[in-house]
């Protein structure tokens, strides 16, 4: 065994079926070669584990309070709402101007040696983010009429989208404090920020108001409360943690034109995907009916829970890959973009392969107006979020790379693909020609991604070490295939419970037999030491 810090053993992998049968004894040097070599996997499996737990809970909050807002409200009005979101969510994307994305890449630039130039970014950031914010909200006030009478023939929309404009310059400041936090290569303040406290607020609210007889007005309220909160709760966290002077002993550089050089591209390209993301739904609203909207929106809120896996990874992996190109170290890129993937992948076989044999009793959450097309389109959704997920960071390392031109026009060829799809598939299958849509397009731009990283760098994420996972999602689709043929139960609960337990044991065990590889048991260790490290002395 190895020692690795204080009293942990660390046990290499050397063989290839149970290499952890092999042990040697590495000196001081071996072992400030491995700590070197996957410091920032090490880095990475922290910050992602708090960020997946955190993703998970905001996550699962606002699917909550989607449920309840889609039974109390019905289709039809949920579908109402969900027009008037997108319109305002692309108005706020608008008004950040890409500074959340570029605040976090100069924070991690800037976070150790340059303080002048952290405070710097961080005011003209939020500032320029909340100004903006107020500038486009008006902008979208004048025009809700228009929107709502001309283009979805929805003139019950105008007011909706006129009370959700107030959010517009809380939900922009709050998207750059807590994405631009991450530059300090930690999620947490993120996480507190826009996956806690807004969402854990927006739900109290939403159950308040709607106790109360407010209707769809009291879900607006909701919305537009707890974005303020959470703004609040994010300059608290920046300002209390020093990361944030604003009592002027420290001075600040702005390089604002800087910040645009970098931001704007993102801009683009931002509102680009946003508009591929959404155009299933702005479609449905303008060639279909609301009803359609709010089925539609139902089932993909749900494999959106797979894609938090992806976005813990990313949120740490992001600046880690900043400063690891920053550095000229494109080897090591390559391994923790190969080791994170993998990672994301391990968990969202699982998960997918669960939404998957349960989406229809999944959709019961909603009313059993939304089962039918609603399951279809969860499972479409589900396949697309699954490639996403295998495909990891490529989005992101190109991005933090300098290549975020090459994001933009991707996002362009990828929207005219999205629309011609679904002008096309639309009218014919409706909600699942939508859906279809979305994934096919989806899954082809993860894919060319890929190929371009590795035609700009020459790394990519896959290696044998899938086999296993791979293994084991087929030997749990085949379980469950046997058990909804023969066993299945009546209760929908208990189906989905059943789901989740074989796939879990399945991939507990193929896992458990492959082993792990060196890399995976390095940051093991480290959790482990950490943990004993917490015990009081001599405890047990």
């Amino acid at each position: 065994m190895w020692p690795h810090g204080d009293g942990v053993w660390f046990v290499p992998s050397l063989g290839a079926a149970r290499r952890f049968h092999t042990f040697a004894r590495l000196d001081s040097v071996g072992i400030k070669m491995m700590k070197h070599q996957y410091s920032e996997l090490l880095t990475l499996a922290k910050g992602g584990a708090t960020s997946l737990g955190g993703t998970a809970t905001g996550r699962l909050l606002v699917f909550l309070s989607q449920v309840i807002v889609a039974r109390f409200l019905g289709a039809e009005v949920f579908g109402v709402f969900v027009l008037a979101v997108v319109a305002v969510k692309l108005a706020e994307l608008i008004a950040r101007l890409g500074l959340d994305t570029a605040c976090m890449r100069f924070v991690s630039i800037f976070r150790k040696d340059h303080p002048a130039k952290l405070k710097g970014t961080l005011i003209s950031s939020i500032v320029i983010a909340f100004v903006s914010g107020l500038v486009v909200a008006a902008i979208l006030f004048a025009g809700a009429g228009f929107l709502s009478d001309k283009v979805f023939e929805q003139s019950q929309l105008t007011n909706i989208i006129r009370l959700l404009c107030t959010c517009i310059p809380f939900m922009a400041s709050m998207r750059v404090i807590a994405i631009g936090s991450q530059g300090f290569h930690t999620t947490r303040y993120s996480i507190y920020t826009k996956d806690f406290v807004q969402p854990l607020a927006n739900i109290i609210l939403v159950i308040v108001f709607l106790l109360l007889g407010a209707g769809l007005r009291g879900v607006v309220y909701a919305f537009l409360l707890s974005h303020i909160a959470a703004v609040t709760a994010g300059m608290y966290l920046l300002i209390s943690r020093g990361f944030l002077d604003v009592r002027g002993s420290q001075p600040s550089e702005f390089d604002i034109t800087g910040l645009f050089h970098y931001s704007i591209p993102l801009l683009v390209s931002g509102v680009l995907s946003f508009v591929m993301v959404w155009t299933d739904s702005i479609m449905l609203g303008i060639m279909g009916s609301t009803a359609d909207v709010g089925i539609y929106r139902a089932a993909a809120q749900i494999p959106l829970l797979m894609v938090l896996i992806l976005e813990a990874s990313n949120s740490i992996y992001a600046p880690v890959s900043a400063d690891l190109f920053g550095r000229g170290e494109i080897g090591r890129l390559g391994l923790v973009l190969k080791t994170t993937t993998r990672w994301v992948f391990t968990l969202a076989l699982p998960a997918a392969i669960v939404l998957v044999f349960s989406a229809g009793h999944l959709m019961l959450l909603f009313g059993t107006e939304f089962v039918n097309p609603g399951a279809a389109v969860l499972v479409i959704l589900a396949g697309a979020q699954l490639v996403n997920c295998v495909t990891g960071g490529v989005g992101y390392t190109l991005i933090m790379t300098g290549r975020q031109n090459v994001q933009t026009v991707n996002s362009i060829v990828m929207l005219l693909v999205n629309v011609a799809l679904n002008i096309v598939l639309i009218p014919r299958l409706g909600a699942v020609g939508a859906a279809l849509a979305t994934g096919v397009t989806l899954a082809a731009m993860n894919i060319v991604r890929l190929v371009e990283v590795y035609a700009f760098y020459a790394i990519h994420p896959y290696n044998r070490s899938y086999l296993p996972v791979v293994a084991a999602g087929l030997v749990a689709a085949g379980v469950l295939v046997f058990f909804h043929r023969f066993l299945t139960p009546a209760s929908s609960v208990l189906v989905v419970l059943v789901n989740l337990l074989v796939v879990a044991v399945v991939f507990a065990a193929v896992l458990g037999f492959a082993g792990l590889l060196d890399e995976d048991r390095y940051v093991l260790a480290a959790f482990k030491g950490k943990l004993r490290s917490l015990k009081p002395a001599g405890g047990n």
